[in-house]
């Protein structure tokens, strides 16, 4: 027998079930999800555990605590995983006239208003493509990209790029300072001196994108420049 398979710890299944346990936290709901009782995915995990000698999951009666080398296995392997579906998803298509479907990302932070422009020329040029989108923010669609849970993502793109994802097109977006007149006025005062453009903009409670966000963050960015 091939050494590799004779000593392979665990199978895409096993691997699944070990994806579904870490991403709900809960034994009980990743048994839900795969049909199976909850005594059976947690014979499953402590055969991939023994196999592999290692601790991968701290059980306790409330919760489920990953372990360093569990949060390893877990962000290594989503590749493969979403590599797997990708080439199933591909063979359905090609060859059992499943209907074509592209899962698209959008960010929370790029308004619903764009949406419609985004797909409509695509779809009247490929009709027998479905776009299924999801409305998500932008460090869990880079997530996804790379672990091939989607074909495309509509984002604004961190500094720094993981090496699997690439841009493909860009578009400009505007945003604009939405305020009663009478501020108004003041800013366009302000604007002429950087002094008191300065202390204008440390007076105001300003509504913005949240911090966590990449659009947000460039905004903050834009804000400190002008002081």
């Amino acid at each position: 027998m091939n050494q590799f398979l004779a000593t392979l710890p665990f199978d895409l299944y096993e691997l699944t079930l070990f994806h579904l346990v870490v991403k709900h936290r809960s034994f009980t709901k990743a048994a839900e999800l795969a049909g199976l009782t909850q005594s059976a995915i947690t014979r499953q995990m402590q055969g991939m555990e023994n196999s592999l000698g290692l601790d991968l999951l701290e059980r306790t009666t409330r919760s489920v605590r990953v372990t360093p080398a569990g949060e390893f296995l877990y962000r290594d392997s989503a590749r493969l995983l979403g590599d797997v579906e990708q080439s199933l998803k591909r063979l359905r298509e090609e060859f059992a006239g499943a209907r074509k479907e592209v899962h698209v990302g959008v960010s929370r932070s790029i308004g619903l208003a764009y949406l419609p422009g985004f797909f409509h020329a695509n779809l009247r040029r490929l009709p027998g493509v479905t776009c299924r989108v999801s409305h998500q923010p932008s460090s869990e669609i880079l997530s996804a990209l790379e672990a091939n849970d989607l074909d495309l993502g509509v984002l604004c793109p961190p500094h720094r790029l993981p090496s699997t994802v690439q841009v493909t097109h860009k578009f400009e977006d505007s945003f604009t300072l939405i305020a009663p007149a009478e501020l108004a006025a003041q800013f366009e005062i302000a604007a002429k001196s950087s002094k008191a453009r300065r202390t204008w903009l440390g007076k105001q409670s300003w509504l913005l994108l949240e911090e966590g966000s990449n659009t947000g963050q460039r905004l903050r960015s834009w804000m400190t420049r002008q002081v």
